[in-house]
């Protein structure tokens, strides 16, 4: 905003050739309080005026804590608390989620997980495998009832499961072969 000023008090001359004649000088003025943001803080505020505009508009929230989610926006995370008190399904879940991202083939966001999380940490189940899927998904469908939006999380639930029972029994024809019915999606590998 400033620097507008000045270049219209300059007689609004070209562009480029006015920023290459102007000397850089140390103001002291300070620098927006967002880490990615090097444009000066507007007045007294700790933001310049783009960030401040967005501040005021979500109603002046804590400075910190606004900041902290200007900096995490775009980040998933994932908040593995409500599992605190079930460990072995906190690890599970934090298992398949390490798989998911390793296997690089399909982008996991906090919108499927979160809910499979909370899932987990209202049931009764102390681990994913100590239900078979079906009871899962009747759990899961009592719990969220039935929405299109909610696909991502009930196959987030599958493929958790899934990756978890590999884990436990192993995978392949020495493990499928003496089962009465088989799951031919194991193959995959």
């Amino acid at each position: 905003m400033r620097h507008h000023g000045f270049w219209e008090r300059a007689g609004e001359p070209e562009e480029k050739s006015w920023i290459a004649g102007l000397t850089v000088t140390d103001s002291g003025h300070q620098v927006c309080r967002l880490s990615f943001c090097t444009l000066w803080a507007q007045g007294k505020s700790p933001f310049c005026h783009n960030h401040k505009s967005r501040w005021y508009a979500v109603g002046s929230p804590d400075i910190e804590e606004f900041a902290r989610r200007c900096e995490a926006a775009g980040d998933d995370r994932f908040d593995f608390r409500p599992l605190e008190a079930k460990r072995q399904l906190k690890l599970e879940l934090q298992y398949a989620l390490q798989c998911r991202h390793d296997e690089r083939q399909v982008n996991t966001h906090s919108s499927a997980v979160s809910p499979v999380i909370r899932l987990a940490a209202s049931g009764l189940a102390g681990s994913l495998l100590e239900w078979p899927m079906e009871q899962w998904s009747e759990y899961f469908a009592s719990v969220r009832g039935a929405s299109h939006d909610q696909n991502g999380q009930l196959a987030f639930l599958r493929y958790a499961h899934e990756h978890l029972e590999d884990l436990a029994c192993g995978s392949g024809w020495e493990t499928e072969f003496p089962r009465d019915v088989w799951v031919l999606g194991v193959f995959r590998k």
